[in-house]
């Protein structure tokens, strides 16, 4: 608890009867009022929030920070400006599609694969989350979405004018000419990052 908020207990006399500690800043508590009895402290892990602490522990190694090392060294080592829209863009093409897919797999392998365990004073099931989509009866819920065709798709498309937009983020022509250098920027490895952006620009001051 923050130095503020332990102040405004002590001006309320209040304290905390049962707080639950688990070496970040997450904690369960009741608050009483200072003249019961009893007051109680446990240290481990709050299971509520084990399984965000671990999504999130899995997501920042595997995405932010392994990725953020090679743009580091790029930065470090003069490839990349981060002050140069050019730059930016280059980055941009070859790097959002490697994120995305490893995103997608990260949601597939990883996070709809995993059990989910029962949490107390909860009313969420237990259970894997793809499990419990396909088939939501097994675990007392209740389908509640319908199936949409393509045509409907496309109708309600045209109805919002929604195609009309360009949702693109880099100008077709710079997009084309990073094309003919690397046609397929997602099928690139992510350990590859660094040395294929490298290769990129060099290539696209050149053509």
């Amino acid at each position: 608890m923050s130095g503020r908020g332990r102040h405004w207990l002590w001006r309320n006399r209040i304290f905390l009867c049962f707080d639950w500690f688990n070496g970040v800043t997450e904690r369960k508590d009741l608050k009483r009022k200072v003249q019961e009895p009893n007051a109680e402290k446990t240290n481990g892990k709050d299971e509520v929030n084990k399984q965000i602490e671990r999504w999130w522990r899995e997501l920042h190694e595997r995405l932010e920070k392994f990725f953020k090392h090679q743009i580091n060294w790029l930065k470090d080592r003069g490839h990349y400006d981060p002050h140069s829209d050019q730059d930016r863009m280059l980055i941009a093409f070859l790097m959002i599609p490697v994120l995305q897919k490893q995103l997608d797999s990260f949601k597939d392998t990883v996070w709809n694969c995993h059990r989910i365990r029962t949490q107390k004073e909860t009313l969420l099931p237990n259970g894997v989350p793809n499990h419990m989509y396909d088939f939501p009866e097994e675990y007392g819920l209740e389908k509640c979405g319908w199936p949409v065709t393509e045509d409907q798709l496309k109708d309600v498309a045209e109805l919002s004018g929604v195609l009309e937009l360009d949702d693109d983020f880099i100008q077709s022509e710079s997009r084309e000419k990073c094309e003919r250098i690397i046609p397929f920027p997602g099928d690139v490895e992510p350990d590859q990052c660094a040395d294929a952006y490298v290769y990129l620009k060099d290539n696209f001051l050149n053509s």
